[in-house]
């Protein structure tokens, strides 16, 4: 499935008959036949073509805390998406039955239209690209998030930030946005680590996080926590340190691993190792950070920076309290940042 959007991120070669992907900071030269890094991408009759296009693996409706997504829509249902395959290859994926397996073209597409119909049957209200990485389907997720922002529904993706800058562009057009948030994961603050343990480099995601930011996209961030791989004081300061210099206001999830994939012989994180890192991205000067996939965690909150007060209680992937006023705290009134009211039909 060839679209305009993957057409204008396609660039010639140097080498005869070879096409570059813009879609990632990869930017795989293909010949004829080849497909990229992702196993997404295909060079067939002088084009690339979406492999993954049409054909979602996933599609059920999520919290859309499970993203997570703190500060958007709380208690609201996003209808989740995922295909196959990704442009990383981490070792501790959590999600490796999918995203290490390459699309298969295979049979009926699921086209757009219905995306969109399926989300507003089963009361949504939005439309989540998650799961896997969705810059390797960004045609397919482009024109349902067209579609979706003519029905009102807000667009989301759970991404490791691997977009190049011009794919964001064509995201963010400030006449025809069609990304609202994303959870970007970042997976620690080494370029070392990115390329030995996820086969990409830091300074990618860094400028994603930075552009979309700049370009208007509510962003929030994950980091999954491994023992003895990324959790050192000193690499958790110089993370926490940045992202607070992009801005305090964004929220940091810290996300608690689980031994999985080629990380089997790892150990569980600690919870007090969840603590201690909360508390560096505090000290950081985050006013946002949060305790993810610890249900009953009193980290789960979402606290006034003004007045302290509880604004948004949660338990496991569900919002339980809600004591905001048009995004601000009922008490001190004091503004949430985030996004909290539903979006406005696209004309």
């Amino acid at each position: 499935m060839t679209t305009t959007l993957l057409t204008q991120l396609t660039y010639p070669g140097r080498e005869p008959d070879t096409l570059i992907c813009g879609l990632c900071a990869h930017r795989c030269g293909l010949r004829a036949g080849q497909v990229g890094r992702c196993g997404a991408i295909l060079h067939r009759a002088g084009a690339l073509h979406s492999r993954a296009a049409g054909r979602p693996a996933v599609l059920h409706a999520d919290p859309v805390e499970r993203k997570p997504l703190y500060h958007v829509l709380p208690g609201a249902k996003l209808l989740s998406l995922g295909t196959l395959g990704c442009n990383m290859s981490c070792d501790f994926c959590q999600n490796w039955r999918i995203s290490q397996i390459h699309p298969n073209p295979a049979g009926d597409s699921i086209p757009p239209a219905a995306v969109v119909a399926a989300a507003l049957d089963q009361g949504c209200a939005g439309i989540a690209f998650t799961y896997n990485e969705p810059t390797i389907y960004l045609d397919y997720a482009a024109a349902i998030m067209a579609l979706a922002k003519q029905a009102g529904l807000l667009t989301a993706f759970k991404t490791n930030g691997y977009l190049t800058p011009e794919a964001i562009v064509l995201l963010t057009q400030p006449d025809w946005p069609l990304l609202d948030a994303v959870n970007v994961d970042l997976k620690g603050f080494d370029d070392g680590y990115y390329r030995r343990v996820c086969g990409a480099r830091l300074q990618p995601v860094q400028d994603a996080i930075m552009q979309l930011h700049r370009r208007g996209v509510w962003v929030e961030t994950t980091t999954l926590l491994i023992p003895s791989v990324n959790d050192s004081d000193g690499e958790l300061r110089a993370l926490t340190g940045w992202l607070a210099s992009v801005s305090p206001d964004m929220p940091w999830h810290v996300w608690r691993f689980h031994p999985d994939y080629r990380m089997t012989d790892a150990t569980w994180t600690h919870v007090r190792d969840v603590e201690r890192a909360l508390a560096i991205g505090r000290a950081a000067g985050l006013r946002y950070v949060y305790a993810s996939n610890l249900p009953g965690d009193p980290n789960q909150h979402t606290r006034c920076s003004g007045c302290g007060a509880a604004l948004i209680e949660r338990a496991g992937n569900a919002t339980t309290a809600l004591h905001l006023e048009a995004g601000r705290c009922g008490k001190c009134g004091w503004s949430i940042p985030g996004r909290f009211a539903q979006c406005e039909v696209q004309k």
